[in-house]
């Protein structure tokens, strides 16, 4: 009898749980801002403790810090150029994405020699993109 009980407030609470998230779900899909704020706090979650892991192994981890917020600045520049109704960005945008997918993939010794080349590419899309979405 208590074995019954316990079962049936088991499937009482996973089908309120099934409720709770199918409403969550619902909820996101409606408000995007939202679900952007939720996932990037993962983001932020993995690139300190990135950046933790690489702080026990090599000296410094502000290369990976560094890393992650260039790869946010391509990824903030994109979403800004094709939300900008007055841009010619195809071209544009094809570039860059395909540079920010080429930093992804650098390793930290790779990108760490090269930081201010890639620093500064950053800086000329960031130039192009204003020069063409006045």
């Amino acid at each position: 009898m208590n074995k019954e009980r316990s079962l049936s407030a088991m499937i009482i609470k996973f089908i309120i749980g099934i409720v709770l998230l199918w409403i969550s779900r619902n909820y996101l899909t409606k408000h995007p801002a939202e679900k952007e704020a939720i996932t990037s706090w993962f983001s932020i979650m993995f690139t300190n403790l990135e950046a933790r892991f690489y702080g026990i192994w090599r000296w410094e981890s502000s290369t990976i810090s560094y890393k992650h917020q260039l790869q946010n600045r391509y990824d903030d520049l994109m979403q800004a150029v094709v939300y900008i109704p007055s841009c010619e960005w195809t071209e544009v945008i094809t570039t860059m994405r395909s540079t920010r997918d080429e930093l992804y993939s650098l390793s930290l010794d790779e990108f760490e020699t090269d930081m201010t080349r890639h620093y500064a590419r950053y800086l000329e899309f960031q130039q192009q993109v204003d020069s063409l979405c006045e």
